[in-house]
């Protein structure tokens, strides 16, 4: 998953982030992106109510 923002995957909808984040920022979002489908519900609503 690092590799896939870091690098981004072809048309994903979302640029590479290698020259925006540093290597701690692109891991933290990685490990977001792993959990998303089980995140706690108060972390789900949060994330739905930034949409």
């Amino acid at each position: 998953m690092f590799m896939l923002v870091k690098y981004r995957i072809r048309y994903p909808g979302m640029g590479a982030c290698d020259r925006m984040m540093s290597d701690e920022q692109i891991w933290k979002v990685a490990a977001f992106l792993e959990h998303i489908g089980s995140l706690p519900a108060e972390v789900e609503a949060k994330r739905k109510a930034a949409q």
